[in-house]
Formats: structure tokens, sequence, C-alpha cells
């Protein structure tokens, strides 16, 4: 017996819930089921992202496209970038990167939000060195990121390099 099985024949003989109500308990336990599933797949998801679109030290449109919808929208830093001025910036970072590091303090998911506080640690290709946090809020929309809300803050570097979150 499948547990869709044993949940229904449970609910179905049991006299906690009147009958009207066993359809909206199995809908409500399927949700909750599922969102299980996608808070755990969006994690994934963008530590993947990071790693394959940051972390690499070529510019890959191709990586952008398979985690980003078109219709993406960040607003970072008070900035808003579309996602053509996304994939531009991406590119301008692989211009003066070298290298870039995620550790990733906390990331909770709710519906198809992700929440992520991570620190940033980065080098140029002239050497200099830095550290940001991020705070960001994910968006989901057909398992892509469809919008990002970010703060950036530098803990450490040049102050030429503050800007490396938004840009463009």
């Amino acid at each position: 017996m499948s547990v869709q099985q044993l949940f229904v024949n449970d609910t179905a003989n049991s006299t906690i819930f009147p009958a009207d109500q066993v359809c909206t308990i199995r809908d409500q336990f399927y949700c909750f089921v599922l969102n299980l599933f996608y808070m755990n797949e969006y994690k994934t998801t963008i530590k993947s992202m990071f790693k394959e679109i940051f972390e690499n030290t070529a510019f890959n449109e191709a990586a952008i496209q398979k985690y980003f919808d078109q219709e993406y929208i960040q607003e970072v830093d008070g900035k808003k970038l579309n996602y053509a001025q996304f994939c531009k910036h991406v590119s301008l970072q692989k211009e003066t990167i070298r290298t870039l590091s995620f550790d990733f303090q906390t990331i909770i998911t709710e519906g198809n939000i992700l929440f992520s506080n991570h620190v940033v640690c980065g080098t140029t290709k002239d050497g200099r060195s830095g550290k940001f946090r991020v705070i960001a809020e994910f968006h989901f929309k057909d398992q892509k990121i469809i919008y990002c809300n970010e703060l950036t803050h530098m803990i450490s570097g040049d102050e030429k390099d503050r800007d490396l979150g938004s840009r463009h």
C-alpha cells in the first residue's frame, strides 16, 4: 500500500475528520510534501547556480539560461537589473575577478521563495582581495529564478570594488 493510499484510507476511516474535509486535509498534506521537495530542490539549485555561474572562471550564458528566467529582475543595492543587464553584470565580473567562493551561512525557503545569507570572498585579476556579506531573497517560477532582491555589504577590500555586486 502506498503512502497516498494509507493517508486516504486513514483519514477516510477516521472519526476525527468530517467526510467533506478529507479532501482538504489530503490536499494540504500533498502541498506540504510538495513544498518540502521544492524547498530542498531550491537550496540545491541555488548552490549549483553559484558554483556553475560565479565560481566558474569562464562566462557561460547557457548556464545563466539554465537557472534564470528570461523575465528575471534583480534589485541590488538600489539598482535594478533585467535579464540582459544581469548577463552583462556576470560578464563584467568574469573580466574583473579571478576567483570567487561562497560560504552559505543561512538558507531558508518558504513556498517559492529562498532567502540566503552568505559570505563571498574573491580576488580580482590584479590581486585585490575582497570579502562581502550578501543577503538575498530569490523567487522561483517554473523551477527558474525570476527575481532577486539583494543587499551586498563589503566587509573588507578595496573601495573601488564596493559595487561588484551590482556593476553592469
